[in-house]
């Protein structure tokens, strides 16, 4: 298990929105979060993810993991290309990569007597780099830049300057580059082609880490997902009756 939710409930002047949510996700699984509208979706994700706090209950994440967040927010300023703001996603990997230019450049001006030392130190941040796949992140960048439907003409192209459903598109393959172990997901399909779902689907399929999604789309769930995460509204209505294909025993009742 690396994440937990224990009887969390939350209201907003006084009218309940989530009420003893209690559920717990493990390594790699594939949930979803599905519900009526109103029924407290987006306000659970943003408990998990620390951005509000529950009146009662608590949320446990277990120690070094990370979790990463799609959230439907178009009101977003880039101030770079779209290829990259994708690129940029990753600093840790473009920090090791410039520290390692910076010193294989520096070679050829050393000592005698310091070269031993800077190898060592170089083959430590080769190796690092290669932990973090640092040799195929731009393989990866690109991958993902097309597989969300950009064209080669979209990658110099001021990010500011997208439309609000392209922007969405790019702020999630920002969310993927970021590989939390984690992957939270509101809403990924609606900005989408037939193509570029039929993309994410076999990208979330094989996604190393743990997936939630939030979403209204049927078939997209009964594709990636493995596991409900069921929020009902005061009248019990279920959003995905017993007996259709992707049913599961309710794991989480909310208000």
């Amino acid at each position: 298990m690396i994440l937990s939710v224990s009887n969390v409930s939350k209201s907003y002047n006084e009218v309940p929105v989530l009420t003893g949510a209690s559920f717990h996700v493990e390594e790699r699984a594939r949930c979803a979060i599905v519900g009526p509208n109103g029924a407290g979706k987006t306000t659970l994700i943003r408990i998990i993810m620390g951005l509000e706090s529950p009146d009662e209950g608590e949320v446990h994440v277990s120690r070094d993991v990370t979790l990463g967040y799609l959230e439907q927010d178009v009101a977003v300023q880039f101030g770079a290309s779209v290829m990259q703001v994708l690129v940029n996603t990753r600093q840790d990997v473009l920090s090791l990569e410039s520290k390692i230019e910076r010193m294989e450049s520096e070679v050829d001006g050393l000592p005698e007597g310091e070269l031993e030392e800077h190898a060592r130190i170089l083959s430590n941040l080769r190796d690092q780099y290669e932990a973090l796949d640092g040799y195929s992140y731009r393989s990866h960048v690109n991958g993902i830049f097309k597989g969300l439907g950009f064209k080669d003409s979209d990658a110099a192209s001021p990010a500011d300057r997208l439309s609000g459903g392209e922007k969405m598109r790019l702020k999630l393959g920002c969310t993927l580059l970021a590989s939390p172990d984690v992957l939270i997901l509101d809403e990924p399909t609606n900005h989408l082609d037939i193509s570029s779902l039929n993309w994410l689907e076999g990208y979330l399929k094989n996604y190393d880490g743990s997936v939630i999604v939030v979403s209204h789309d049927r078939y997209f769930l009964d594709r990636t997902v493995n596991c409900i995460i069921e929020l009902v509204d005061l009248k019990g209505r279920e959003v995905f009756p017993k007996g259709t294909d992707i049913y599961c025993p309710v794991v989480y009742e909310g208000e």
